[in-house]
C-alpha cells in the first residue's frame, strides 16, 4: 500500500478492503521498507456509507487498535509491528492511519490479517483401542455440566490433541462393509495381477 497524506492532519492513511465482511479479525501486521521508524498507528473500521434519508454515521470512528510503532531494525531486515483487534465482526473496509508528525508518510506499507479459527479439540485418551472419539448430544431438559477449566487447564494442554470438524451432513460416518470394500480394493489388482500371470505361464508352458 501507498498511505495517502489526510490534508491538515499531519498523518496518512491507507485503506485495506477485505474478501468478505464480518470477519472475525484478531491481529494486523504491518511491515515497511528498514530505516528508523516511530509512528503512532491506529486502525480504525470504517462502516458503509448509509442510505439517503437514514441518520448520517458518526464522522470519526473510534479505533479498534492503536499503538506506537517504533523500530531501528538492521538493514537489510524491515521494520515489523503487530496490532492486536478486538476479534470481533469487522466490516470490509478497514483504515490504517500513521501519526507521521514532520515525517513525510511511507514509501510502502504491507499489511497482513489475522482472524481467529473455531476449532473443536478432543482430549485424546492414551488407553489402546480408544483411538475414535463419538460427540453425543443429551436430552433438551438436562442442564449444562459445570467445569472449573482454569484448574484443569495444565493438565489439559499436557494431554495429547486432535482437531476435528463437524460432518453436519453425517456424510462422514463410516458405512457398514466400509472395512470389507477397503480390503476388495487393494485385493482386486494384485489377484488379477496373479491371474494373469499364471495365465501366462501355462500358455509358454504349452508345446
Amino acid at each position: 500500500m501507498s498511505p495517502r497524506p489526510l490534508h491538515g492532519a499531519r498523518a496518512s492513511e491507507s485503506l485495506v478492503t477485505l474478501t468478505a465482511s464480518r470477519l472475525p479479525l484478531t491481529e494486523l501486521v504491518l511491515t515497511a521498507p528498514g530505516g528508523p521508524l516511530r509512528r503512532a498507528v491506529g486502525v480504525r473500521y470504517l462502516e458503509p456509507p448509509r442510505q439517503a434519508g437514514l441518520p448520517e454515521a458518526p464522522r470519526e470512528p473510534s479505533p479498534v487498535g492503536r499503538e506506537l510503532w517504533q523500530c531501528d531494525p538492521e538493514p537489510p531486515l524491515p521494520c515489523r509491528a503487530a496490532l492486536p483487534l478486538p476479534g470481533g465482526a469487522a466490516p470490509r473496509v478497514l483504515s490504517v492511519r500513521l501519526d507521521d508528525g514532520d515525517n513525510p508518510p511511507l514509501a510502502g506499507l504491507d499489511a497482513a490479517l489475522w482472524r481467529r479459527r473455531d476449532l473443536l479439540l478432543f482430549v485424546w485418551p492414551r488407553e489402546a483401542g480408544s483411538e475414535r472419539v463419538r460427540l453425543l448430544a443429551g436430552a433438551e431438559r438436562l442442564t449444562a455440566p459445570d467445569y472449573d477449566f482454569a484448574s484443569l487447564g495444565e493438565a489439559l494442554l499436557a494431554r495429547p490433541w486432535q482437531s476435528a470438524e463437524l460432518d453436519l451432513a453425517g456424510t462422514g460416518a463410516p458405512a457398514a462393509g466400509s472395512r470389507w470394500a477397503r480390503w476388495a480394493r487393494w485385493s482386486m489388482p494384485i489377484a488379477l495381477a496373479v491371474a494373469v500371470l499364471l495365465l501366462l505361464r501355462r500358455i509358454l508352458a504349452e508345446p
